[in-house]
């Protein structure tokens, strides 16, 4: 808006709802929040470090969020922010294998939440009803095995964008190779 401080926003991912709010994430500032049609906004702090990211509501206006810096998902209250509850999508070791570090965010047909895992180059889904997940390794993530930071790391190809095509199907984004991917 006219009367926000240059930069101090850093405003992530953008969603347009069915109840006539937009959502967005504000990710170094650990906030998410909506703006109305009017141009009032409403802020939601986040856990400090979480960086959220990607953002959805589904057919149901339940607003989930990624939390890419805590290797979870999480919903959201639509109206006050407040987190009713997490998905942890770590991996099983991760004094081992690293970060997952999910940060786009889609919901398909069937509700399930895909995300993009940035740092680890592996794209998977949870269930938030049932609370069953799965978890798709890239052919890139073998060229640098596992990741403690949350940076793209070399010969990693760093998925960072996910849709759901009509029929289904996830089609997703690598940063550092220029490719879609499905």
């Amino acid at each position: 808006t006219d009367t926000d401080e240059a930069g101090i926003y850093d405003t992530h991912e953008i969603y347009a709802s069915h109840n006539g709010l937009i959502y967005f994430t504000q990710q170094k500032h650990d906030r998410v929040g909506y703006i109305r049609i009017d141009g009032s906004v409403k802020l939601f702090e986040m856990p400090e470090g979480s960086y959220p990211h990607g953002i959805r509501l589904d057919n149901d206006n339940r607003l989930f969020i990624t939390l890419e810096y805590e290797d979870k998902l999480a919903e959201l209250d639509p109206i006050n922010g407040n987190i009713i509850r997490e998905f942890d999508i770590s991996f099983d070791d991760p004094a081992r294998e690293g970060v997952v570090g999910p940060h786009g965010l889609a919901i398909d047909n069937e509700g399930k939440l895909w995300y993009t895992g940035k740092a680890s180059d592996i794209i998977g889904w949870v269930d938030p009803n049932s609370g069953e997940q799965r978890r798709f390794t890239l052919p890139t993530r073998s060229n640098f095995g596992a990741n403690f930071s949350h940076d793209i790391l070399p010969n990693a190809s760093g998925p960072i964008n996910i849709e759901i095509d009509q029929r289904g199907d996830a089609w997703f984004v690598n940063l550092l190779t220029s490719e879609i991917g499905r």
